[in-house]
């Protein structure tokens, strides 16, 4: 590997470069899972880097080209150690290791031990290597990975700029494609008016991704926003009774929001085996309208209708609820009970809080009757972006997510039936700049990862 990555610094260090900051950062991520049946945890500690690869002497020409930016991640996955290297000029990009990569894509390549919550930190890959060049703000590239492009080389193409990425295994038939307007390598702000992003990947056989766009108007509080997933079931199910590793999951959300204490919203989700042969297919579906009854300054109290459908019964549940809560365009918090015709009663509570200093909270807790004939839908994250919705029969279920540039927390707790076995999942992440220049000088890179 050091011989490798030698012979790519020698090869770049005539090639044009670009002036770049030397930033330097530690930071580490620790997660645990625990329950009567399994406990894991999982730590991850590194170091990364960036500086010039420079040339002696002090001619004019080299005043103008002085040096090639280079990057260093040095890291412990549990008890493995990796290293990780990229040299990035204006006609090449060069790179080995289990971090760099020139995509912003989530699923490319992703490592499943963890995940990245910092939007301008790499995030964890199996081990590869990229070899490309820049065309303007195109970009084209061979890939090596030691899970499907191990024997023969996979083909990334970037046509337009952090727009769009393509990528193709032909030793697994595996394609990756990401679309997304405006790009997150742009600074979006709060009042852009509308967004789209797609990230799909998989066989033609097996599709999977993540789909999700908005259409906003901040000044009259409306917003329309449709979300879809197809994937692993366990981001969209957290059921008692057991499930295969390997069921799919399907997804779809469609919100529309006229103003503050408004919303008229469906949701679907979908599970069925692994093998999509005979598979016995379970769908929940969901219709949610919900209207602002006493609205003042300090919130308002709404009332919920809710009707479902479960599984393979024909035959809608009608739920009623009563709210408080407190919208603004950073804040929005709500309380409330639901009623079910059946007689299932549950409480919830969720919360979406910016604060200053870029800091955030995302709430979700669902206190269920014990006895509920039915379950219930809870807001959770599917990936660092996304937001969807969980199915779940649990009757307590709390999901907290704090988050800064530096800091992220990550909480779960569940609750089984009967009172019988409490599982607590929590993942913590810090980002320790040692140069003032970290974070700014990495989103100002051509290629950053942007996930937040």
């Amino acid at each position: 590997m050091f011989a490798f990555l030698s012979l790519l610094f020698c090869f770049v260090s005539s090639a044009t470069g670009k002036e770049t900051v030397s930033p330097l950062a530690i930071g580490g991520s620790f997660s645990t899972y625990d329950s009567r049946f399994f406990s894991d945890t999982k730590d991850t500690v590194w170091l990364r880097t960036e500086f010039c690869t420079s040339k002696g002497g002090s001619s004019e020409k080299e005043e103008k080209i002085p040096c090639v930016p280079s990057k260093l991640f040095l890291e412990k996955r549990n008890e493995r150690p990796l290293a990780s290297g990229s040299v990035e000029t204006n006609r090449m990009y060069l790179s080995y290791g289990n971090r760099f990569k020139p995509s912003r894509h989530f699923f490319f390549l992703r490592e499943n031990f963890e995940f990245s919550s910092f939007p301008y930190l790499e995030q964890p890959t199996i081990r590869s290597a990229f070899l490309g060049g820049f065309l303007g703000q195109s970009m084209g590239s061979l890939y090596y990975a030691e899970k499907g492009a191990s024997k023969r080389p996979g083909f990334f193409l970037k046509p337009f700029g952090e727009t769009s990425e393509f990528a193709y295994s032909p030793e697994t038939k595996e394609g990756f494609i990401l679309l997304e307007i405006p790009n997150s390598f742009r600074k979006k702000s709060p009042e852009s008016s509308f967004g789209f992003r797609l990230e799909a990947f998989g066989t033609k056989q097996d599709p999977n991704g993540i789909l999700s766009a908005y259409w906003q108007d901040p000044v009259r509080a409306r917003r329309f926003f449709i979300s879809g997933y197809q994937g692993i079931s366990s981001r969209l199910f957290t059921l008692s009774s057991p499930s295969d590793p390997g069921e799919k999951g399907k997804f779809l959300r469609l919100v529309w929001e006229p103003g503050y204490y408004r919303k008229l919203e469906a949701v679907q989700l979908e599970r069925s085996a692994s093998d999509p042969v005979g598979s016995d297919k379970r769908i929940a579906k969901g219709i949610f309208g919900k209207l602002g009854l006493f609205i003042t300054a300090w919130g308002a109290v709404s009332a919920q209708i809710r009707t479902y459908r479960f599984y393979d019964r024909t035959d809608w549940t009608v739920g009623k609820g009563l709210y408080y809560g407190f919208q603004k365009r950073l804040w929005s918090w709500e309380i409330g009970q639901e009623w079910r015709e059946n007689g299932d009663k549950l409480t919830e509570a969720t919360a979406r809080l910016h604060f200053p200093e870029h800091w955030k909270l995302q709430l979700s807790v669902l206190a269920a009757k014990e006895k509920n004939r039915e379950p219930a839908f809870v807001e959770e994250s599917l990936t660092p972006e996304e937001t969807g919705l969980r199915l779940t029969d649990k009757p307590v279920y709390i999901f907290a997510r704090i988050y800064h540039p530096y800091f992220a927390l990550t909480l779960r707790h569940t609750r089984g039936l009967d009172s019988k076995g409490d599982s607590l999942s929590a993942r913590f992440q810090f980002f320790l700049p040692l140069s003032e220049d970290s974070v700014d000088s990495v989103q100002e890179n051509r290629i950053s990862p942007a996930l937040p």
